[in-house]
């Protein structure tokens, strides 16, 4: 696995060696970062459910101000934090090693807002629909900003704020892709 794009192309990431992390392919990277590719420069970037870090680490070496990384397995954080150092990019970075929801609460109380959002729960626990949900309701995203999911058969509740902008099938993943109405 490496980075596919930018001033780091090329370079290697490493992944966590555990089956429950689904590390995102360089297909459905190239095809997130081509539809934000006018949005990513000096984006705030906010990666949910980081796994290796790959696509929140794609951002930055495409030109995005910060990324903050959202995880909770242990593993993987560990993973995170090796390719941050692998690349030299720390102050570009925060990591939040919890819950997802813990977190999102947490940002809300700091005052953070995040020009793209890119969420890859773990399948088969509705939590795409719980994280719709909850950032439908909370001022996370920018005006104008970019939130993806990555989940197969995601459910879409009945949103006040967000609206679907396009689905789509990449390889075996399902990609959905949202904007503020």
């Amino acid at each position: 696995m490496h980075i596919i794009g930018g001033k780091f192309k090329k370079k290697p990431l490493i992944a966590p060696k555990s089956d429950a992390v689904r590390p995102t392919t360089s297909q459905l990277r190239e095809t997130v970062f081509n539809i934000c590719q006018l949005a990513i420069e000096k984006a705030d970037f906010l990666d949910l459910f980081a796994g290796s870090g790959a696509m929140g680490l794609e951002a930055i070496s495409r030109g995005a101000s910060y990324a903050t990384f959202v995880e909770q397995s242990r593993d993987a954080l560990h993973v995170i934090k090796q390719n941050i150092e692998n690349l030299h990019i720390r102050p570009q970075i925060s990591i939040m090693g919890m819950d997802v929801f813990k977190a999102l609460q947490r940002l809300k109380e700091e005052g953070r807002t995040f020009d793209i959002i890119y969420a890859d729960p773990p399948y088969g626990k509705g939590l795409g629909k719980a994280l719709l949900e909850w950032l439908d309701q909370h001022p996370l995203l920018n005006e104008n900003g970019l939130l993806f999911i990555e989940e197969a058969d995601l459910i879409i509740p009945h949103l006040h704020v967000l609206e679907m902008h396009r689905q789509r099938k990449v390889g075996r993943a399902s990609l959905s892709e949202f904007r503020k109405k």
